[in-house]
């Protein structure tokens, strides 16, 4: 077909070709990810072993880091059963457990997060994160803290102040009752814009809140473990960490 044509094509450019042509190829890969998760993990199935192996083994280059986050944050975000069969499927290739590869993925995650410039990744990182709580595996656990610094950082990233009521919102968020009033010197939508605002609809980045979706992680989180075990495992946070988040959830 069409789409494993394409997949071949790029699995062959990735061998040989500059940090920024893998960035152009990459985000073609982002982008159907963007327009159908569930189509386009099984279209570049072949591609994203390379994806993966490139996050674990810590791909130097920032640019190319940051778009193999993105893919891999779209997947699991939006298509975690694929994610899962991902996971054992590079388990076997590093030999590991799948568990301990997954451990080690987020911790690869966490220490390279600043790769990251894009607000739109960086949420996305916190949602595709978020998604793995609430757990009672001890390695998400034991990346917890590292879960809740990354949050904090992509809120401060989409989180505008309401100064009247001191409250906050997130910045990213579309709605479909928007229709943007034009002045006389400003240009009407093109298609082009229309496909995007369409898209942005259809995208978690762009429909979840996320001040909202940390909030209810948390309680979940707190729900299964007891309030006890879940002060013990806010306690590995930085309390200053701990502080700023409480700003950011205060009035949920």
């Amino acid at each position: 077909s069409y789409g494993e044509a394409l997949c071949r094509s790029f699995c062959e450019f990735l061998k040989d070709i500059t940090a920024e042509g893998q960035v152009q190829v990459l985000k073609v890969v982002e982008i159907a990810l963007k327009v159908s998760p569930v189509l386009a993990s099984h279209m570049f199935q072949a591609l994203l072993p390379a994806v993966f192996r490139g996050v674990i083994e810590g791909e130097r280059y920032p640019v190319v880091m940051s778009t193999y986050l993105g893919i891999i944050g779209r997947i699991l975000l939006q298509n975690s059963s694929f994610f899962s069969s991902l996971l054992t499927q590079m388990a076997m290739e590093f030999n590991q457990e799948p568990e301990q590869l997954l451990g080690n993925l987020m911790e690869m995650w966490v220490d390279r997060m600043d790769n990251i410039t894009q607000p739109e990744r960086r949420k996305l990182s916190s949602l595709a994160l978020l998604s793995l709580l609430p757990s009672d595996n001890t390695v998400v656990q034991e990346k917890f803290c590292g879960i809740v610094n990354i949050c904090v950082e992509s809120l401060h990233d989409v989180m505008t102040e309401d100064p009247e009521t001191g409250t906050f919102k997130d910045c990213m968020l579309v709605s479909e009752a928007e229709e943007p009033k034009f002045s006389d010197d400003e240009e009407p939508p093109t298609e082009q814009d229309k496909r995007r605002k369409l898209l942005a609809l259809e995208d978690p980045v762009h429909t979840v809140s996320l001040q909202q979706c940390v909030y209810e992680k948390l309680k979940l989180q707190q729900g299964m473990m007891g309030d006890q075990g879940f002060q013990a495992l806010m306690e590995t946070v930085d309390t200053e960490i701990i502080h700023q988040l409480q700003e950011f959830l205060h009035g949920l």
